[in-house]
C-alpha cells in the first residue's frame, strides 16, 4: 500500500517534509526537494493531513517523530499504543 500523510507538510525554501506513515507501520520523514522534479515538488506542497503519496522520496530519514507536547500523549515511529482512556497515543 501506499504510504499516507499524518501531519501537514512543513514547507521550506527548497524543500518540502514530509511526516508518512508507511505499509510497515513505521512513521517515517521524507524530504521532497525542488530538484527531485517540479510535479513532484508541487504535489508535496499541494498535499495535506490524510493524503496518499505514491511519488516516491529522494532523502528519507529514520528518526523519532515527536507528536503532541504532552509525554503521555507522543508517538514515536518505532512503538504507537492507542490509548483507550484518554484518546490519544501512547509510547
Amino acid at each position: 500500500t501506499l504510504p499516507r500523510i499524518i501531519l501537514p507538510p512543513i514547507k521550506r525554501d527548497s524543500h518540502i517534509i514530509l511526516d508518512l506513515c508507511t505499509a510497515t507501520g513505521s512513521i517515517e520523514r521524507w524530504v521532497v526537494p525542488q530538484s527531485f522534479g517540479k510535479l513532484e515538488y508541487r504535489e508535496a506542497r499541494k498535499s495535506g493531513r490524510g493524503d496518499l503519496w505514491a511519488l516516491g522520496v529522494k532523502a528519507g530519514t529514520n528518526r523519532n517523530i515527536k507528536i503532541g507536547g504532552d509525554r503521555r500523549n507522543t508517538m514515536s515511529k518505532f512503538v504507537t499504543i492507542k490509548d483507550p482512556h484518554r484518546d490519544g497515543v501512547r509510547v
